[in-house]
């Protein structure tokens, strides 16, 4: 057997007394109670088996997810003998229940007479764990059943009895914890399942208010980015650097448009008269600076803007472009 597990073996504690033995009558028994236990971690490592003491934790919980992964027809044999697999029966199914894990048994000729006879009273569980911290492990699986008359479990339930012997059991739930459900002190476990299922219904809501949030996300993504490539279309003759501009467009639109607006190229005035040739068209050399002139402009514009939200004297950028603008038109 390779992994992590623990076989469940200790002293019995519980003792027949001299009456006829009888197994239930629907095959239902219970082969691990809910609580914390003691027990011996054996995990191999480089191929070597090591063996630690840990305390096994088990709850309904738990319990609940080993009976959803249970595949079937697991053999029950003898005081953990993997050289002698005869089987003592064969584990049906498990269930969940209020005080414990129950199984199913169909028992062998043999596993039936050995129990009913008084030679076996307990069972032994094998589980597969995952370390939930330092010493303390949490079963994850049942890989392995057995007949025993040493059980781990010292609150167990016989695996057959004269009678039903039964164990109190310690419903009572931190005040703190129950506080935080919403519940009073002394709240029985109907409430609290009630309590816990509409906090897990709460949360599946959530996940679906993320998922339709992502999706208004990803529509105004595209959104922004479908008027930008439409405004920087549209003022293309004062881009230099489309990318940018669209960058910018996407994340700061208002103000970006703003500028492009007043950049954008004016119309060449018409032609003189050639009888005023004082007045004549002026050079194509002048109208290329004069654009020129409004481009560097506008990058002060926007480095001065950068600058302001650097500083955080204006962390916004429309502040900081109008602010911006003031000062360069200021300082003309």
């Amino acid at each position: 057997m390779k992994g992590q597990f623990i076989r469940n073996r200790a002293q019995a504690i519980l003792k027949g007394n001299g009456e006829e033995y009888k197994l239930p009558e629907d095959g239902w028994h219970m082969i691990a109670p809910y609580g914390e236990f003691p027990g011996v971690l054996e995990k191999y490592s480089d191929g070597k088996l090591q063996e630690s003491q840990v305390t096994q934790v088990i709850n309904k919980a738990i319990a609940s997810r080993l009976a959803e992964k249970f595949e079937g027809e697991l053999l029950t044999d003898y005081e953990h003998d993997e050289e002698n697999t005869i089987a003592a029966g064969w584990v049906q199914n498990i269930e969940a229940r209020e005080d414990g894990l129950y199984a199913h048994i169909r028992w062998s000729a043999r596993g039936r007479a050995d129990v009913e006879g008084g030679n076996y009273r307990f069972f032994s569980p094998v589980f597969a764990t995952r370390t939930v911290r330092e010493g303390v492990e949490e079963p994850i699986s049942l890989i392995g059943n057995t007949v025993t008359n040493r059980p781990n479990f010292r609150k167990a339930l016989p695996a057959i009895s004269n009678k039903a012997e039964t164990q109190p059991k310690d419903s009572t739930m931190n005040p703190k914890l129950l506080a935080l459900l919403g519940l009073a002190a002394g709240a029985d476990e109907a409430a609290i399942e009630t309590a816990v299922g509409s906090i897990e219904n709460k949360l599946a809501e959530l996940d679906s208010v993320k998922a339709e949030l992502q999706q208004v996300k990803n529509s105004q993504k595209s959104l922004l980015e479908s008027q930008a490539d439409a405004d920087v279309e549209t003022y293309a003759s004062v881009i230099s650097n489309k990318e940018v501009v669209r960058t910018q467009l996407i994340e700061n639109r208002e103000p970006t448009l703003e500028l492009l607006k007043s950049l954008k190229a004016k119309p060449a005035p018409p032609p003189a008269p050639q009888h005023m040739k004082n007045k004549a068209t002026p050079p194509a050399g002048g109208a290329a600076s004069e654009q020129d002139q409004e481009e560097a402009k506008a990058q002060r514009i926007s480095n001065k803007a950068k600058q302001l939200m650097a500083d955080g004297s204006h962390p916004i950028w429309a502040d900081a472009f109008r602010a911006a603008t003031a000062e360069v038109e200021k300082e003309g």
